[in-house]
C-alpha cells in the first residue's frame, strides 16, 4: 500500500472509530463496514485490531450472534489468549447449540491447550453433528470402505482423526474410552 492509500485507509479507520452525531458508536449505523474492516484486518494478520472492530459490534444487540462469537475467539486464539477464545467458543455455543464451527475452534483451543481428552470430545460432537446433517455420507464412506460400522470404538476414533487431524494417538483415545 503506498502512502497515500495507507493515509485514506487510515482516515476511513478513524471515522470508523469515532462517535456518530448523537455520540453513539458507528457500530450501530454501519455493522456491515465494522464486519468487513474486521474480516480484513484478520486476513492482514491484524488480530487486536481485527478483534476491537467486532467487538464494538457487541455493541449493537442486532449483531450478536454465534459467528461473531467464533471470529472474537479466533482473533484471540491467534493471539494466543487460549482462556478468553474458550470463552468466546463457548459463548457462540449458548447463542446456538448446533454450532459446529464453534465446536471446531474448541477442539483446536484445547489441543493448544495440551487437553487431548477435551479436544476429542469436541471432535467427536462435531462428527456427529455432521453426521446428522448429512446422514447420507457416513453411508456413502462405508459403502467405499472408508469407515468401519458405528459402534466400534476404532472406526469413531479413525474417522475424528481423519477428518479434524488432531494430533491424538491411540493410547489418548483408549484413556478416554
Amino acid at each position: 500500500m503506498d502512502v497515500s492509500a495507507n493515509a485514506v485507509f487510515q482516515r476511513h479507520l478513524n471515522w470508523l472509530n469515532s462517535p456518530d452525531d448523537y455520540g453513539g458508536s458507528r457500530a450501530f449505523s454501519h455493522p456491515h463496514l465494522f464486519h468487513n474492516v474486521a474480516n480484513q484486518l484478520l486476513e492482514l494478520g491484524l488480530h487486536n485490531s481485527s478483534r476491537k472492530f467486532y467487538q464494538a459490534l457487541k455493541q449493537n444487540p442486532e449483531e450478536i450472534d454465534a459467528s461473531l462469537e467464533v471470529q472474537i475467539g479466533r482473533c484471540f486464539a491467534l493471539e494466543e489468549r487460549h482462556q478468553d477464545a474458550e470463552e468466546c467458543f463457548r459463548a457462540a455455543l449458548q447463542l446456538d447449540e448446533g454450532h459446529i464451527q464453534a465446536r471446531v475452534e474448541l477442539a483446536r483451543i484445547y489441543e493448544k491447550m495440551d487437553e487431548p481428552e477435551q479436544a476429542f470430545a469436541y471432535s467427536n460432537e462435531v462428527m456427529a453433528l455432521k453426521n446428522l446433517q448429512n446422514p447420507k455420507r457416513l453411508r456413502k464412506r462405508r459403502k467405499t470402505g472408508h469407515a468401519k460400522p458405528p459402534g466400534q470404538s476404532e472406526a469413531k476414533s479413525w474417522l475424528i482423526l481423519r477428518s479434524c487431524s488432531f494430533n491424538i494417538t491411540t493410547s489418548d483415545v483408549s484413556v478416554i474410552e
